[in-house]
């Protein structure tokens, strides 16, 4: 379960408990489902060198005008 985002929108919905006729149904913490979303995408991000990097060219202005 790589991207809790459908869950914690399903949740978000809900109440966190219910009690129906003696059986108690409870969801998760919004704050848990978050974190928990945020942890797998960092784990997922770091897992793939290539993205730890970027580069950029930066060029003056002052070089790129008319002179």
């Amino acid at each position: 379960m790589a991207d809790l985002s459908e869950q914690i929108e399903t949740n978000a919905g809900q109440p966190q408990s219910t009690t129906f006729d003696g059986l108690a149904n409870q969801n998760r913490p919004l704050h848990d489902l978050i974190e928990a979303d945020k942890h797998l995408k960092s784990n997922a991000a770091a897992s793939n060198p290539a993205r730890a990097l970027r580069f950029a060219k930066i060029v003056s202005p002052a070089a790129v005008g008319d002179c």
